[in-house]
């Protein structure tokens, strides 16, 4: 399957797509739309999926908080907590960890760690005090420990994290 989410408009939209190949008459490529949301929330930024497929995640600007789809109806099933406005970025580690980092010039933090579970793990501060991250320039490393992400000042950030 593969998820897409519109950005930058509201309302967001998120759709599902199947995805198969067939070798046959010299190789055939064949996608169809499961399933499509009308609205997840306002202004979306970044979509990931988990690597077992059962969990979709969704950075939005409205509600203020990263969204956890249900992968099947993507309907919201819940909000992951965070202390920011505008979720702008969002990852999955291999081992399950949601990422989530906000439009947050003027807040204490601005990246969060969240388990699978839904509980908050950690909160970091990567943009200095006035400036932001950069919508959808946000990786994370496969196995979790480094953060890189753009921001506008200074132009790139690491961050070292723990499981």
């Amino acid at each position: 399957s593969v998820f897409t989410q519109n950005t930058g408009i509201s309302a967001a939209t998120v759709s599902a797509y199947d995805v198969d190949y067939s070798a046959i008459a010299g190789g055939l490529l064949m996608v169809s739309q499961r399933a499509s949301a009308s609205s997840i929330g306002g202004n979306g930024q970044d979509i990931a999926v988990s690597r077992d497929g059962l969990h979709v995640y969704s950075a939005a600007g409205s509600p203020s908080q990263c969204s956890s789809i249900s992968p099947s109806t993507l309907f919201v099933v819940s909000m992951l907590p965070n202390g920011g406005q505008n979720p702008m970025n969002v990852e999955v580690t291999r081992d399950g960890r949601v990422i989530c980092a906000t439009y947050a010039p003027y807040d204490k933090y601005d990246i969060w760690t969240i388990n699978s579970a839904g509980a908050l793990l950690q909160s970091y501060r990567v943009g200095s005090y006035g400036h932001t991250l950069l919508a959808g320039q946000l990786v994370v490393t496969p196995d979790g420990f480094v953060i890189v992400t753009a921001t506008d000042d200074p132009a790139l950030a690491f961050l070292t994290i723990g499981p």
